[in-house]
Parts: structure tokens; sequence; C-alpha cells
């Protein structure tokens, strides 16, 4: 476990809804960052903290894409997992206004690109040309 400040994301459902929590974080208002939010103890991942995610790999393999993505601030001890990470406190920061639908969807069409030399099948190759072409209206 570490003591640090760091920046983050969270991704959230529409209007910074958590996805397993009770309550969000306090949302950002007036361009200014939202309150912190201090749990008091230290982070047990699952169980206690500010969860969220330092790195596009966590984001994937926690699946945690959601509607809204934000960039977030966390401080205190820091604990690490492969899917993500949670710390004593956090904030919201702010929205990033560019990941809707469509970013979602080819995002997504980016990660399986990336795995379809495995796959090594026609119909994959035509599954992620599909879905960049159903991003964009085309089908």
């Amino acid at each position: 476990m570490s003591e640090e400040t760091i920046i983050a994301w969270k991704s959230t459902r529409k209007n910074g809804q958590p996805t397993y929590a009770k309550r969000g974080l306090p949302l950002p208002l007036n361009g200014q960052p939202g309150a912190w939010h201090d749990t008091g103890r230290d982070p047990i991942l699952c169980a206690s903290g500010v969860h969220a995610c330092r790195t596009i790999r966590q984001m994937i393999y926690g699946g945690w894409l959601n509607e809204e993505l934000w960039v977030a601030e966390l401080r205190g001890a820091v604990v690490d997992e492969e899917d993500k990470c949670a710390a004593r406190a956090g904030r919201l920061l702010y929205r990033l206004d560019t990941w809707n639908e469509q970013t979602a969807r080819l995002f997504a069409a980016d990660c399986a690109e990336m795995v379809l030399d495995i796959a090594n099948d026609k119909r994959s190759v035509a599954a992620v040309l599909a879905a960049r072409r159903f991003a964009f209206g085309l089908i």
C-alpha cells in the first residue's frame, strides 16, 4: 500500500451514479472539482475505499467502462489489483465529454482488433468492421 495522490479514471452510470456502490462521489459543480469523499479507513478492494482505475488495463480487465468516464483524484493509502485500485479518499475532477456511446463502441472495436491474429477467423474480422460501421450509423 502506498501513500500518494494520483490521477485515475472513474467510470459511472449516467449522472455520476456508481456501478456498485450505494452512493457516488460528489459531482463537480460550476467548473470546480467535486468535494473530497474520505472513507476514514484504509482501502480494501471490493469492501472499502474509493475505487477507480489507474490504467487502461485495469478498466478493460475489470469491465469498468460504463456510460460516463470521469477524471478523478485519489489520495491517501492506495492499493492496486489487476482490475482496479482503491484509495482512502477521492474526488471527481471533470467528466470526459468525448466518452460517449460512439467512442465506447470504437474503443471496444480497437480492443477486439488487437487480438484478431489470435482468432484468425474471417467472421471475427467482419464483426469488428460491423462494430465500427454501427458506431458511425452505417448499419
